[in-house]
């Protein structure tokens, strides 16, 4: 029977005397197993290479990043040291400073104080009417006669006597510098006979001190120099309170600014001590 299954099988010729085994797949499966490998090797070879390349260019980056950043620190370093230098030359600029604001002001009082002792024995006169072509020395003699009988008043009595101010602007007061201390005092203390003939009589002020007076009047009060020292005689108002104003006061002094319009006693003329004008 196996006889005769062999014989049928060799005379239908589809069968091969000796087919060997069927290895077409297990080729293709050999060959790209094979060459897996080989392509993974070169594919890692190259990215190890690469992060290696990467590496040292990030190794040199750090490197000239700390390195530029050393710099930065030294110049960082520069800088606060010259910083520290600026300010310690602040510091002493702003002493020398403060020494001299000091010195200014200890000399400005200083300053301050010589002028009002230069204007010891000096005296202003308001509201006299100014004439064309008067004697400045007559008239303020007359008016002394008049308004301080202490004594008959001449020349000797006073050193200088003259105008204030540009001519043309108004009734310019009189400024009169006495030969004797007692003299001035006696004037100015009798300043009501003045104001009864509608004049003033003020002590010759410096600017800081009308400053001072006109700042106290401006909050409602009234003050006075006597001596060289400020006496209030009514305190500033309070805050939120303005002070009344009167056309007929005068800023300067608070006093009527009405004219003296009562000519002059005739007396002789005497040789002038000082330059009207």
């Amino acid at each position: 029977m196996l006889l005769f299954v062999a014989l049928s099988l060799l005379l239908a010729g589809d069968v091969e005397s000796n087919p060997g085994p069927r290895t077409g797949s297990r080729q293709t499966t050999l060959a790209a197993a094979t060459s897996s490998p080989t392509t993974n090797q070169i594919t890692t070879n190259d990215i190890m290479t690469e992060l290696k390349c990467m590496r040292t260019e990030n190794e040199a980056g750090t490197a000239a990043v700390r390195a530029e950043l050393s710099g930065i620190n030294s110049r960082l370093d520069r800088i606060e040291e010259n910083i520290k230098m600026v300010q310690k030359k602040n510091k002493e600029l702003e002493n020398q400073q403060e020494a001299l604001q000091n010195t200014v002001l200890t000399l400005s009082a200083k300053i301050e104080s010589l002028e009002i002792y230069s204007r010891r024995e000096n005296y202003l006169i308001h509201g006299v009417t100014e004439a064309e072509n008067e004697d400045t020395r007559e008239t303020t003699l007359a008016i002394l006669d008049e308004l301080v009988p202490i004594k008959k008043w001449t020349n000797d009595d006073l050193q200088r006597v003259h105008r204030l101010g540009r001519k043309g602007s108004g009734n310019r007061p009189i400024i009169v510098r006495c030969l004797r201390y007692q003299d001035k005092m006696d004037t100015v203390t009798r300043s009501k006979a003045f104001r009864a003939k509608s004049l003033r009589v003020t002590d010759d002020l410096t600017v800081p001190q009308r400053d001072q007076l006109k700042e106290i009047r401006n909050n409602g009060g009234h003050a006075v120099f006597r001596n060289g020292r400020l006496r209030i005689l009514s305190p500033p108002l309070p805050a939120g309170r303005s002070p009344s104003r009167d056309p007929d006061v005068d800023q300067h002094s608070g006093q009527s600014t009405q004219m003296h319009n009562s000519p002059p006693p005739h007396r002789t003329p005497e040789p002038s001590l000082g330059t009207p004008q």
